[in-house]
């Protein structure tokens, strides 16, 4: 298992379109102000992908807004890597 936990200020030009960009191995899940914002399926990524927000966690990504980010991991074989970010699509 891996956990971290980080708050993020929000730019004030947050566009429409926020998503999680995310590496991860086998089990994830993400977190924004203690509201699920994203579980994976139980694959690993190879690199970094693009997902969805659910409705209710992006609801707290408003420009300017201070955020807490929370994410756990599980791996059950080999390396372990856990990252995620915050990204806005044209």
């Amino acid at each position: 298992d891996i956990w971290f936990r980080r708050q993020v200020k929000l730019p004030d030009n947050l566009g429409a379109k926020v998503r999680l960009l995310i590496h991860h191995d086998n089990q994830a899940e993400v977190y924004i102000d203690g509201i699920l914002a994203w579980k994976s399926a139980d694959i690993e990524t190879r690199d970094y992908s693009v997902f969805e927000i659910t409705p209710e966690a992006a609801a707290k990504l408003k420009p300017g807004a201070t955020v807490t980010i929370a994410a756990h991991g599980l791996n059950v074989l080999g390396g372990q890597v856990l990252d995620v970010g915050i990204v806005t699509l044209k």
